[in-house]
């Protein structure tokens, strides 16, 4: 085999002749090439051909070498099968009595020489299927091709089978004589019948195969029509053949599509095909059944019976009895009706061309050219750019009303009358938006024009209340007459245009043109409104000008001097008792409103003036008020404001004090007051006064320790003993005790050790203050639960927020147990880190062991996977069992601190984590079993692997997985059974079972 294989090279070797190609392929049967599968199984043969001839001549040529000894020898080859001898048998043979039998079987059963038989041929006539009138539209074709069948079957059934059953009847001597009277008459009678109905059944194929062959002539008439195909005959046109069908065109955007579609045309061809066939079937036997004769024998009582066929008609109570005749899957019909597509394809080429007749016309088909008018309305453009597209949708509703309405091509004729009314109503309803839109566009301007002029008419002719509005009222005046008239007259010039543009494409309404009236009156009317206004104007200005300057100045300054003498008369006050004190701050105010009051005065007198054009009047005397008021104001305020507010931190409650604020505002008073007492030093009076609180305030700040240290928020019992202790005397404040109360229990004396004690207290209230932080964050903080799959449990989600705020919070508490001002929380700071960090081991279980659960849970619901593999089930129920427990208790309420309180909950996890990882161990090495017995299990992952094992009930469920176990194999084919019964590969192709 080596040295037939590789000893010679196939360059050595003649190639196989193309003759002897061609007289190997001649031996295949037609149509071979039919399908893609029958091409590669060719084209295989052809291989296997070519590989066995080279073989054998090779190994013709090694046989004949290996007959010298010395090439034997020299190759090392001592011994050569000997071949098999060819033998010769020679008569006599062993079947020469089986070949008599047959031969005598075959005179005494071949009936087709019968008389009967050749009168049964004589009175076969031939029909024909289609003739008729065309065109046709496709449901029509088929309803006549419906009634055309039926009326031959219906011939067949009332002429040719009653003739077929008359002359069995009349020449039955003919035939009897065939059957003769023993035990083998009622087969050869069923033969002699079983002759006659293939007699009938041949008459009838050919009936139905040249009813086929005929409709597929007359298609095939139209194969060789031209697209076009129509001559000029005396200015009219001459179409050469009449068309089969009739088809709609129709627009549905964004194509023109034939109605009914081709797809549907050929179907109502293709069933024309299977109408003529079916036309053919269960026609009943003209045969004989169930006549019996009995022949008695005197000698011996035999009765024989014969069973010979019968007619339907002869015997018309027999049933399901009918001639076989063309079978829609026969290779014939198949033959037929793919000539018939073949042809109807080509037919359509001319329809489908004609459609670039209307190529021109798909900005109307697609709507594109309606989405780019809509969004051309959406801009601003000139009246040129609307003319400019107005006028292509004249031009083809021009162009579309001479098309033609119907346009017979090949097989077809179109209708095109609605499509070509379509199209037209679309170019037509695309202009008269235009024309709308600028009929509502030209409407609108002309609207908001005369508005123009009739605001500018009211706003004119309204009086001025005040000197701003008579100067923005002239202002508008003389704006209007010199720009806006003039802008108002080229929009006119437009309108004109535009109605020029309207007319000349549509009618417009009546209210139109009145409106069109009514605005070309006003050019003419505003430029007399405007000159009434002028006057009216300058009347009214020369009055306010006249009253600024004669009664307004005088009063306001005549005022000022009086509030000046007012303010002189504090120079010569001091000290004073509390009403006083109260009485001179009223005043202060009062003098703070007229100043107000003469400021705005002062800046209306201004701004008429600016507004008028003239020049603004000075008033010196207004900023010497405001300077010689502004000491006395912050003296007496200060003074007022500390008299006050003193009384309220000594005497009232220091529990709702803020000391750092009192600072601040003692701090405040001091530095004005010690400025005051600086500008003061002409004035004895207001001097002393200043000098005077500002003691008064240096006093009170020497409270502030004190005070600071008692209103301190840290404070706690503990302290006011310690406070105690320092002081010689029980201090026990309660929410009425103030300032006063403390300074008369001696704390003043002790300020410095209170400061200390203040201090402790502010950093331990900074702690506990942490800490109850720290908790109220975690109160509602809550666990996300998504129900898993349509179970009754759930399963933990989104715990990231959790795990970030569980770790800051750990650090933290573990920070303030650092701290040595933890003392007083110390045992509450170490339970709640406890806590902190039980939650912590709680999470981290928790999600380590719903991500094992999850996935071994689809694996031991199986119970097929349960009963292999039963202890780590067992294993399993016990976690499952633990998981749901947890589970439905958390999700009744989804607080963490609530829900990691359950009772033993990091100890059930804990065991439920190693019974897992044990589970996982037994998987594992369950399925290395698996893949050891099957080892093409090595090419699945463990997830496939146990998705088929699971399911091993259903063997459809092995059908993902075999195109990685199986080269070549995509899946299987099973039976209702489940039983498999071939293979199919990715390119379809089946190998049987």
């Amino acid at each position: 085999m080596h040295y037939i294989s590789s000893g010679i090279n196939v360059s050595e070797v003649p190639p196989l002749s193309h003759e002897q190609m061609n007289k190997i392929r001649r031996l295949l049967p037609p149509g071979c090439d039919g399908t893609k599968h029958l091409q590669i199984m060719r084209k295989d043969l052809e291989e296997k051909v070519q590989k066995y001839y080279y073989f054998s001549f090779k190994k013709s040529i090694v046989n004949y070498v290996l007959l010298d000894p010395s090439e034997r020898k020299k190759l090392a080859i001592y011994s050569v099968p000997v071949a098999i001898p060819t033998r010769v048998i020679r008569a006599p043979v062993p079947w020469e009595a089986s070949y008599k039998d047959n031969r005598a079987w075959i005179k005494n059963h071949l009936f087709t020489i019968s008389g009967i038989m050749i009168l049964l041929q004589n009175i076969w006539q031939k029909s024909d299927l289609l003739s008729a009138g065309l065109p046709f539209i496709p449901s029509d074709f088929e309803a006549f091709v419906q009634k055309q069948c039926q009326s031959t079957r219906d011939e067949l059934l009332d002429k040719w089978l009653p003739e077929c059953a008359s002359l069995l009847n009349t020449y039955k001597h003919q035939w009897l004589r065939h059957i003769p009277l023993n035990p083998e008459a009622p087969v050869i009678a069923l033969e002699f019948f079983s002759w006659v109905a293939s007699l009938m059944s041949l008459q009838l194929r050919k009936l139905v195969t040249d009813s086929l062959k005929d409709l597929l002539n007359f298609i095939c008439m139209y194969k060789l029509t031209r697209s076009f195909a129509l001559r000029s005959v005396q200015g009219k046109s001459e179409f050469v053949k009449p068309q089969l069908l009739l088809v709609e065109m129709e627009v549905k955007e964004p194509h023109i599509e034939f109605n009914p579609s081709f797809q549907d045309c050929w179907e109502v061809i293709y069933r024309a095909f299977m109408e003529i066939i079916k036309t053919s079937e269960n026609i009943p036997k003209q045969t004989l059944r169930h006549l019996f004769f009995v022949v008695l024998h005197l000698s011996q009582m035999i009765a024989i019976v014969l069973l010979i066929q019968v007619e339907s008609i002869l015997f018309p109570n027999m049933k399901k009895l009918s001639i076989r005749t063309v079978r829609p899957n026969e290779y014939l019909v198949t033959k037929l009706t793919n000539k018939a597509k073949a042809v109807f394809h080509n037919c359509t080429v001319g329809p489908m061309k004609y459609l670039n007749v209307y190529e021109k016309y798909t900005s109307l088909i697609d709507l594109t050219a309606k989405e780019r008018i809509s969004a051309f309305l959406n801009e601003t453009h000139s009246l040129e750019e609307f003319t400019a597209n107005t006028e292509p949708f004249n031009k083809m509703c021009k162009e579309i009303a001479v098309l033609h309405m119907s346009m017979p091509l090949s097989m077809f004729c179109l209708n095109a009358g609605k499509l070509n009314n379509d199209l037209f109503n679309r170019a037509a309803g695309l202009k008269d938006m235009l024309i709308t839109f600028q009929m509502n566009k030209n409407r609108a301007l002309n609207k908001g024009i005369c508005q123009q002029y009739e605001d500018i008419t009211a706003t004119i002719r309204s009086v001025p209340e005040n000197t701003a509005q008579l100067v923005t009222l002239d202002q508008f005046r003389v704006k209007t007459s010199e720009e806006t008239v003039f802008t108002l007259i080229g929009e006119i010039k437009d309108a004109i245009d535009r109605l020029r543009f309207l007319m000349e494409r549509a009618i417009l309404p009546c209210d139109d043109v009145k409106l069109n009236a009514y605005l070309f009156q006003w050019p003419e009317k505003i430029l007399q409104e405007l000159e009434d206004s002028k006057v009216r104007l300058a009347a009214t200005r020369e009055q306010t000008e006249d009253f600024i300057e004669k009664r307004y100045l005088p009063d306001l300054t005549e005022n000022m001097q009086k509030l000046s003498t007012k303010i002189q008369a504090f120079e010569k006050r001091d000290l004073m008792s509390m009403e006083e004190l109260n009485i001179s701050v009223e005043k202060i105010k009062e003098i703070n409103l007229n100043i107000k009051e003469y400021l705005d005065e002062i800046e209306d007198i201004n701004r008429e003036q600016g507004l008028l054009e003239k020049g603004q009047t000075n008033f010196p005397i207004i900023q010497t008020l405001i300077a010689e008021k502004m000491p006395y104001d912050q003296l007496w305020t200060t003074a007022l404001n500390f008299e006050t507010k003193s009384k309220i931190w000594m005497e009232g409650p220091f529990m709702n004090l803020d000391a750092e604020a009192i600072s601040d505002e003692l701090d405040g008073m001091w530095k004005t007051l010690h400025k005051l007492f600086r500008t003061f030093s002409s004035f004895a009076g207001p001097q002393l006064v200043a000098k005077t609180y500002e003691l008064k305030v240096e006093q009170f700040k020497a409270y502030l320790p004190v005070l600071k240290t008692i209103s301190n928020r840290g404070i706690k019992e503990r302290h006011w003993q310690q406070i105690s202790v320092i002081v010689g005397a029980e201090i026990k404040p309660d929410e009425t005790s103030s300032l006063f109360n403390m300074l008369e229990a001696g704390l003043s004396d002790f300020a410095d050790k209170l400061e200390e004690i203040g201090a402790l207290a502010s950093k331990e209230y900074t702690l506990e203050s942490n800490m109850r932080k720290m908790k109220d964050e975690w109160l509602d903080l809550r666990f996300t639960f998504n129900q898993y799959r349509d179970t009754d449990t759930s399963t933990v989600s989104a715990v990231d927020d959790i795990q970030v705020l569980l770790d800051d919070h750990i650090i933290k508490v573990q920070t303030m147990r650092s701290s040595p001002f933890i003392k007083p929380i110390e045992a509450e700071c170490k339970q709640w880190e406890e806590q902190l960090v039980n939650i912590q081991d709680i999470l981290d279980a928790l999600i380590k062991c719903q991500i094992t659960w999850l996935y071994l849970e689809p694996i031991f619901s199986s119970a097929d996977i349960i009963a292999q593999m039963p202890v780590e089930g067992r294993k399993f129920g016990i976690v499952d069992g633990y998981w749901k427990n947890i589970m439905a208790e958390a999700v009744n309420d989804t607080r963490v601190l609530v829900v990691t309180s359950q009772p033993r909950m990091l100890e059930r996890l804990l065991e439920s984590n190693e019974l897992l990882e044990e589970i996982h161990k037994g998987l594992n090495i369950y399925l290395e079993k698996k893949r050891l017995y099957f080892p093409r299990f090595f090419f699945l992952s463990n997830d496939e692997l146990l998705q088929i094992l699971s399911q091993t009930r259903d063997p459809l469920c092995v059908q993902p997985h075999l195109k990685k176990c199986f080269e070549g194999i995509a899946k299987l084919e099973f039976t209702e059974d489940m039983a498999i019964t071939g293979m199919i590969s990715s390119e379809k192709e089946i190998m049987p079972g």
